[in-house]
């Protein structure tokens, strides 16, 4: 099951890199990686279009449509691994995973709350993707984690540097700000909140781990994956669903 599911979420992203200021509207994958402080840009409605297109010689029923989204749905069903692209990443940031909760206000009485609600339920969640045995998953549940933080982790600027090195010694303790405007039911949210520090994927079970992971997290947890080479393109995960790196309609 979680192997259709996979495939079918991932190939709903695809995603282009470039540089902010950018015009038009973003996608909410772009909302969430901006508030991640993660370097992503959409892919135009055209490209993406055009890779559709490229994907398959034999388009049948999809290249006729004019709807984007009925054209990719068509291919899904046919050969959802087809157009996979993986986009080039900078180096840094945008190269690792970041799994990032922005914990509602009432949830929590302070950041020092928050950070510890936050902490209990990515761990309560990752037991059960990565434990295989009542003691494996014991011991995620119970192990502290290494670093928390309020910057994503790998190469940024002189600034983030030195902030994500501060934060890996001291810790962090989330303060109370505006609920980004992709958390619609909350108005103000502790975060965003960085658990623990994450490389890329090595293969497709990886890549699957992290969505049933995604799955388990709460609606206020979103995951960044980089993705995999000539595998899967970068996406932003929440709730177990891809988000797609696509402008608007």
């Amino acid at each position: 099951m979680y192997r259709a599911a996979f495939a079918i979420g991932l190939s709903l992203a695809l995603t282009g890199c470039g540089l902010i200021p950018r015009t038009g509207t973003p996608s909410t994958a772009l909302q969430v990686a901006d508030a991640m402080d993660v370097p992503a840009e959409d892919m135009s409605r055209e490209e993406f279009a055009a890779r559709l297109k490229a994907g398959r010689n034999d388009l049948g029923t999809a290249q006729g449509n004019a709807n984007i989204d009925g054209a990719m749905n068509s291919l899904i069903t046919r050969d959802p691994t087809m157009f996979l692209v993986s986009g080039f990443l900078p180096p840094g940031i945008a190269r690792n995973t970041q799994i990032v909760a922005w914990v509602p206000e009432a949830m929590a009485a302070d950041g020092k709350t928050a950070a510890a609600i936050a902490e209990k339920t990515y761990k309560k969640a990752s037991a059960e993707v990565y434990g295989n045995t009542p003691q494996e998953k014991e011991q995620i549940e119970t192990a502290p984690i290494k670093y928390v933080m309020g910057v994503p982790y790998g190469e940024g600027s002189p600034t983030h540097s030195v902030a994500q090195l501060y934060q890996m010694i001291a810790g962090h303790t989330p303060s109370l700000e505006p609920a980004p405007k992709f958390l619609h039911a909350q108005a103000n949210a502790y975060g965003p909140l960085f658990l623990g520090i994450h490389g890329r994927a090595s293969n497709q079970d990886d890549l699957e781990k992290i969505q049933r992971l995604s799955a388990l997290l709460p609606e206020w947890f979103y995951i960044y994956s980089p993705g995999l080479a000539q595998v899967a393109p970068p996406t932003v995960l929440n709730k177990g669903s891809h988000l797609p790196f696509v402008e608007p309609q």
